[in-house]
């Protein structure tokens, strides 16, 4: 007996091995003899019609999956209403321009399109375009999509062209087309523009910061205020919109106020947030300290670090200490482990570790809970040279994502390190500006040293005769005059060591040496803090707290 015709099997005429490599073919083959487009149409002449307008796919590549789904949907829609009884023509289409095709040649031929005419590449990307038409059409008829596909509408035929010119005129006349303005994202890769479907937005982990706009014209409103110092203050969230920013927007409706930086800037602001923006991050010190000091992290000059803990250990307590927990708290450590350069150090004791790593595991606890401002009280006190180095190139880094102050007597740290400066003496704000223009503030110690074979007379004569100098001193030794002097506020140095040299040179009196001399941080410090120290000795009675100076 066969067991076969026991069993209550199906019948059909369909073979048993669906043997599509062999099969397909022939079907497609089959389709194409019988013209089966035109003859499902045929079925349906004379009935309503249903038109699907064929979104069309870029000629720039091979089908994807993308693809595969768009277009069989389509055709089960249009087979659809075939089936109902409606005339249902299918004009499939291809979009040939733009970037798509461009970027795509560009990437697949390696075309240096910038050394090619126009003329050229734009054949180069019509015969590309053509090319991956038909590539695409014999894909989508492999996968049964049934439609007119020897006369497919392209974008970059004449007709199709023509016909767009020839709506685009008529929508002219009717004043539906204008010229104008509008901002629009730009591609510095591709160089081209972008609608805003295409715009992929990074997180920024920064969500607010302060900018500063320098004022061109103030159209005669403010003529009693130096414009080189005068800054219109804006708050933004879209940081990545700063860079092509052209200008700021005021409301007719709102009051505006003035406020005066120390470094001598002024500020154009909202004058309701005078008081919000001038705290510390809208908190004030005094009233709400709790919330001002989770901003701020703090480094003193000795850090209470504990020796028989790991930095780990130590960061986790801090870490607590600060109301961090859990995953935060992990990922709190991690970055501040990462930022200070202590990875490889994080499991040793803390009082096996040298001077510098201490400092660094100092500075990682007042990284802990993100922080706006960083002060650092003498951080790199007791360090070697090496030491000393990879400290400041921390800070430097570290000032790139925080406001970073940093409080030392070493000035020679303060000018290696900081941007701007501030000088407090008696408990006194002195000086606030940059190093460099802190040091052009002392004229009188910016000046030449020279040497010359003259006696002193003959010396003080030329001396008397030149411009540029405000005042010298001589003192002659064997025939050879040693001279420091002092410059005239807003004369350049060197061209008055020309005059000079050619002045002694002229009465043959040979210069041996000569140097500039110019004014450093200590200088500034000394001329700024003495004299208020002249000051105070003349009213007594005010604080005699030391001279320090710090940076912002």
């Amino acid at each position: 007996m066969e067991y076969k015709s026991t069993l209550n099997m199906s019948k059909s005429g369909f073979p048993m091995r669906a043997g599509l490599p062999k099969r397909e073919p022939e079907m497609l083959k089959h389709w194409e003899e019988i013209d089966l487009y035109n003859e499902l149409l045929k079925k349906n002449e004379g009935k309503p019609l249903f038109s699907l307008h064929d979104g069309p796919p870029f000629s720039n590549g091979a089908l994807h999956m993308g693809h595969a789904l768009n277009k069989s949907l389509k055709d089960f829609i249009t087979r659809m209403y075939a089936m109902r009884g409606y005339y249902t023509p299918y004009i499939p289409g291809w979009d040939n321009h733009g970037m798509p095709i461009e970027s795509a040649i560009i990437k697949q031929n390696k075309l240096n399109h910038k050394a090619m005419s126009v003329a050229d590449f734009r054949t180069a990307c019509h015969e590309f375009a053509d090319h991956y038409i038909d590539v695409q059409r014999e894909g989508f008829k492999r996968m049964g999509v049934v439609g007119d596909w020897e006369h497919p509408y392209k974008t970059m035929d004449p007709g199709f062209e023509a016909q767009e010119v020839r709506v685009f005129g008529k929508m002219y006349r009717n004043g539906h087309i204008y010229k104008g303005l509008k901002p629009v994202y730009w591609c510095a890769h591709d160089e081209t523009a972008l609608a805003e479907a295409e715009i992929e937005y990074k997180d920024d982990p920064c969500t607010t910061v302060y900018v500063k706009f320098p004022m061109n014209d103030d159209l005669g409103k403010l003529g009693h205020l130096d414009k080189s110092k005068l800054f219109f203050v804006i708050w933004t969230t879209t940081i990545w919109t700063l860079p092509g920013n052209l200008a700021i927007a005021l409301h007719p409706d709102e009051s505006y106020a003035v406020v005066k930086a120390p470094n001598g800037e002024m500020y154009i602001m909202a004058e309701a947030l005078v008081e919000k923006v001038m705290k510390i991050g809208g908190f004030d010190i005094l009233e709400q300290p709790e919330a001002a000091k989770k901003l701020i992290g703090y480094l003193p000059e000795q850090p209470p670090l504990y020796p028989n803990e790991t930095p780990q250990e130590y960061l986790t307590f801090v870490g607590e200490a600060k109301g961090l927990r859990g995953k935060e708290l992990r990922e709190e450590i991690d970055s501040a482990v990462q930022s200070a350069g202590i990875e490889n150090v994080r499991d040793r004791l803390i009082g096996t570790l040298s001077k510098g790593y201490r400092q660094r595991v100092g500075i990682a606890q007042a990284l802990l809970g993100k922080p706006q401002v960083i002060i650092l009280d003498e951080p790199t006190v007791g360090l070697d040279p090496i030491q000393i180095i990879e400290i400041r190139d921390f800070i430097k880094e570290l000032g790139k994502t925080h406001t970073v102050i940093l409080s030392s007597h070493i000035l020679s740290e303060v000018q290696a390190v900081c941007e701007q400066v501030l000088i407090i003496s008696k408990g006194r704000l002195v000086a606030f500006d940059t190093p460099e223009n802190l040091e052009k503030l002392l004229t009188a110690s910016s000046g030449i040293t020279f040497q010359v074979e003259a006696g002193k007379e003959p010396a003080e004569e030329i001396l008397a005769q030149l411009d540029g100098l405000s005042s010298w001193d001589i003192s002659e030794t064997g025939g050879i005059c040693s001279v420091t002097a002092n410059l005239v506020e807003g004369q350049d140095a060197k061209a008055v060591c020309g005059k000079l040299t050619l002045a002694f040179a002229v009465q043959g009196l040979p210069v041996i040496e000569m140097r500039m001399k110019k004014a450093n941080l200590e200088d500034v410090f000394l001329e700024l803090t003495e004299s208020g120290a002249a000051e105070e000795a003349e009213a007594p009675g005010e604080s005699e707290t030391e001279s320090e100076a710090a940076e912002q």
